[in-house]
């Protein structure tokens, strides 16, 4: 009799399960076109402007292949006098390309507008404006550490933080970058040889969702703390850091980021962190392209150096 219940049970959960399944009709998803997809930032360190151009691809239709770039697109960069082209340039590998122009001959302006046009040869054309910040100089780099406890031994993680001034009465976003740069010890045995300076990228990932994002909001006008960079050391143990080598510095870039760049980048982010999860709400990834996708941004690097031993 139990069993015959048993069987009953899992017969009326199937036929529940059965009864979630629906029809989708096509006609009721958006079956958009594609769209040109364009990513440009520009800033006034730039040794090269650069842009690349792509179409989306439709959830609906034939799969065509993943390569959508544009290879025979027109790109103007204005600020409303002056204009440059860029033109299409080979990449470092085979196959590889991207659009280019020489800042020499179109310098990049603090506080000047400007706008990009791109065209593709089937006439369709979006339109991006965006304006580029004004430096902020970065104050001092300040060394850290946390106490750490992993498979039964206690030690420490160092880290850096970027200190500045946050430009009172205006909304700021900030991004920050940098390596460091160590000269490991002599080693002691005999004919061993003369060591190299090692660089590494300062490592912001262990900061979750704020990774190395930064904004002002409630903080206008303040002395702002970047996000802790993490100086990770490879071959031996943190704990024995300043033990282990002869100099050590480090050297940050801190990126005065239009609102365009953070909010764009601040969504490709998260959207990255969802990873496969079928669960995680889905991000909405802004745009400033006008009849398009991606972002045009802008920003400007200021860079200090600090020596930590």
């Amino acid at each position: 009799m139990k069993n015959c219940i048993a069987v009953l049970c899992c017969l009326s959960g199937l036929m529940a399960c059965d009864s979630l399944k629906q029809e989708v009709n096509p006609a009721l998803i958006n079956a958009e076109a594609e769209k040109i997809v364009v990513a440009c930032f520009i800033a006034p360190q730039d040794t090269v402007l650069t842009a690349e151009v792509s179409l989306s691809k439709p959830v609906l239709g034939e799969n065509t292949g993943y390569d959508k770039r544009v290879n025979n697109a027109t790109i103007t960069l204005s600020d409303g006098v002056r204009s440059i082209v860029f033109d299409r340039r080979d990449g470092q590998y085979q196959g590889q390309y991207y659009y280019g122009a020489d800042p020499k001959k179109f310098p990049i302006v603090a506080g000047q507008r400007y706008t990009l046009t791109v065209q593709i040869p089937d006439g369709r054309k979006v339109e991006a404006v965006c304006t580029v910040p004004k430096a902020v100089v970065p104050r001092a780099v300040v060394l850290d550490s946390i106490p750490t406890f992993e498979n039964g031994f206690s030690g420490k993680d160092y880290f850096v933080r970027l200190k500045w001034q946050d430009p009172a009465g205006e909304e700021n976003f900030y991004r920050v970058a940098g390596v460091y740069n160590y000269l490991p010890l002599q080693s002691t045995y005999p004919n061993a040889p003369t060591p190299n300076w090692v660089r590494n990228l300062i490592d912001y990932r262990p900061n979750g969702d704020d990774r190395d994002l930064v904004d002002d909001r409630q903080r206008d006008g303040e002395i702002l703390n970047s996000p802790r960079g993490f100086l990770r050391f490879y071959g031996f143990s943190q704990q024995t850091l300043f033990e282990r080598v002869q100099r050590l510095n480090c050297v940050i870039d801190l990126l005065h980021v239009d609102a365009n760049y953070y909010q764009y980048q601040e969504a490709v982010l998260r959207q990255t962190q969802t990873g496969d999860n079928p669960f995680a709400e889905p991000v909405l990834v802004p745009t400033n392209i006008q009849g398009g996708l991606g972002c045009f941004g802008a920003y400007n690097r200021s860079t200090i150096t600090a020596v930590l031993k």
